[in-house]
């Protein structure tokens, strides 16, 4: 897939959407495929997605915490706690 990527962006004006698209995809192409060699890794981020859509609307409340090092804080917090839900770690 990669071989036709790079060869069909050699037919395609600079400028055009799928270009851009292909380009976008190959500077991305480690991360891309990495999925393919550590089986543990998802190919997409949906469930991740999901679980964090909670803590974006606390995130919004996060803003007026008072401080960065508050905000910081939170945000270690949270991403430690999604964390340990995603991998079912309990108390």
């Amino acid at each position: 897939m990669k071989q036709w990527f790079e060869a069909t962006l050699d037919h395609l004006a600079g400028k055009s959407d799928t270009a851009k698209a292909l380009r976008y995809s190959l500077r991305h192409w480690d991360g891309l495929t990495l999925y393919l060699d550590d089986g543990r890794i998802e190919m997409d981020t949906n469930a991740v997605e999901r679980a964090m859509r909670p803590i974006k609307l606390d995130a919004k409340n996060a803003l007026f915490a008072g401080c960065d090092e508050g905000a910081d804080n939170w945000a270690l917090l949270a991403s430690l706690i999604e964390t340990c839900r995603l991998n079912v770690v309990s108390a």
